[in-house]
């Protein structure tokens, strides 16, 4: 339940926020123990639209996660303590409740005793990733916890560059798609039937062309809702089922990594950001066995998710993380990807090769992305085109042939 309340704090500044408690008790317990001296404190209703509101600001976007990790290592580099570096953030955040509140449970539980990735694991105000939460944790029994905050927030600020690149790039060709389909669409609903509308009342013989153009404009001008009925439907049935069945799921994404020109960048993609994480985790002290397991979780595909958490069952067992890699997937994985891991196996450099296989990804698929998207426009351009052309040509052919009968 949540408690709002006013008062001061250590440092008799003026502090009025919420905190989540089982009741009143608790909540005026854990503010004495926060140092917190309050002059107000009672439970907050919450309305529908202060619900809603919470519901849909429940967790940081990746900027803002991707700063405040910068943020919070500069303050640990600077000399001061995690429990400061919370209080000073605090004090920098202080125009956005979301973040507010959230470091403030954080500070609170760090000052009844606990350490910070326990504290960010039992707080209530955000929804973190599982491996940002394990990477604190590894990291802070090693004395890393400055290095892997930088390191976390280079993570996600990349994986946000990466898919605003995508989503931006995208936008103009999709505009031009969507624009175009509007206008087939018209024209097949209103210009078509009424252009051959005039040559069927003269009882003229259409040519094919113009006929299966008729045709589809009747299809489209009878059926415009059952189609859009059926892909809005299709589109839900499918995010549905694959949240609620694995199977469908699993072979989705098996689906999507066969796609051409799709798949292999969703592949390099997703062994980019598994092969960071593995480096980032090893780097903080967290055993091999455990680094392949929690980075198989942040793989959004679940065939590769589940290459890699098999692997790590191996790997218990006392074999290689390539060997099993090898036996099993390598019709999915690329041979190099497992070569490397040998190598760095080998080596005892596992750590700087995934780091290097990371970065190598990370080129390698922003220049398939490039390519790919200088290709979609004009590909889209020409099958848009090509679409109303033939409409064109439908319309024209008529007219040409009263032209050449009446000679």
């Amino acid at each position: 339940m949540l408690y709002k309340y006013t008062g001061v704090d250590k440092q008799f500044k003026k502090v009025s926020a919420t905190i989540e408690a089982n009741n009143l008790d608790e909540a005026k317990k854990t503010l004495r123990q926060s140092g917190i001296m309050f002059n107000s404190i009672k439970a907050q209703q919450q309305n529908s639209l202060e619900f809603m509101s919470v519901l849909f600001t429940k967790e940081l976007t990746k900027k803002e996660l991707s700063t405040l990790s910068r943020d919070l290592s500069f303050y640990i580099k600077s000399g001061i303590n995690i429990s400061s570096a919370l209080k000073l953030a605090i004090s920098q955040y202080s125009d956005s409740k979301k973040i507010k509140n959230f470091l403030g449970e954080v500070s609170r539980s760090i000052d009844e005793g606990k350490d910070f990735a326990t504290s960010l694991s039992i707080q209530k105000q955000i929804k973190l990733p599982q491996f940002y939460v394990q990477s604190i944790k590894a990291s802070q029994n090693g004395g890393m916890l400055d290095n892997v905050l930088m390191e976390l927030s280079t993570f996600i600020s990349n994986q946000d560059k990466i898919q605003k690149k995508i989503s931006n790039a995208l936008a103009y060709p999709m505009f031009i798609v969507i624009s175009a389909l509007l206008m087939v669409v018209f024209m097949l609903s209103y210009v078509v039937p009424k252009v051959i509308g005039i040559f069927e009342q003269n009882k003229q013989e259409l040519p094919l062309i113009t006929k299966y153009v008729l045709a589809s404009s009747d299809f489209v001008g009878d059926y415009y809702v059952t189609i859009l009925v059926l892909i809005v439907s299709t589109i839900f049935a499918v995010k549905y089922l694959n949240k609620i069945s694995p199977l469908f799921r699993y072979s989705y994404d098996g689906i999507i990594l066969k796609l051409p020109l799709f798949g292999p960048i969703i592949l390099i993609s997703e062994l980019s950001r598994f092969s960071y994480m593995c480096s980032l985790l090893l780097r903080s002290g967290m055993t091999l066995v455990e680094t392949v397991k929690l980075s198989s979780q942040l793989l959004d595909n679940v065939v590769l998710a589940k290459i890699f958490d098999d692997s790590s069952t191996f790997v218990v067992q006392g074999g290689k993380l390539s060997s099993s890699l090898m036996s099993r997937n390598i019709d999915i994985l690329p041979k190099s990807f497992i070569q490397s891991i040998a190598l760095g196996e080998e080596t005892s450099m596992l750590q700087t090769v995934l780091s290097t296989q990371a970065v190598r990804f990370d080129e390698d698929n922003s220049d398939k992305i490039t390519f790919m998207l200088s290709l979609l426009e004009p590909i889209m351009m020409l099958v848009v085109g090509t679409i109303i052309a033939i409409i064109v040509l439908a319309m024209m052919l008529p007219i040409f042939s009263i032209n050449i009968g009446g000679m």
